[in-house]
């Protein structure tokens, strides 16, 4: 799916990064998955791929902004 590029979809892409911080102190704050360490390790898991696809979709879109001379 070719999206299309510009500075405001670079910047929503930043700020959805941002999200990893409100994402682990809603895990830091989930009671219940201090009660089942393997839980808490799949969840913390599933954050960090999640994070790993969204940081190279950044640095993708990144790329192709300089390339294309549209990162100002």
């Amino acid at each position: 799916m070719m999206e299309q590029i510009d500075r405001f979809t670079l910047e929503d892409q930043i700020m959805q990064c941002w999200g990893v911080t409100e994402d682990l102190d809603m895990i830091y704050h989930t009671e219940a998955l201090y009660q089942d360490e393997d839980r808490m390790m799949n969840v913390l898991l599933g954050v960090q791929e999640l994070y790993k696809i969204r940081f190279q979709r950044l640095f993708d879109t990144f790329e192709k902004a300089v390339h294309e001379g549209k990162s100002t």
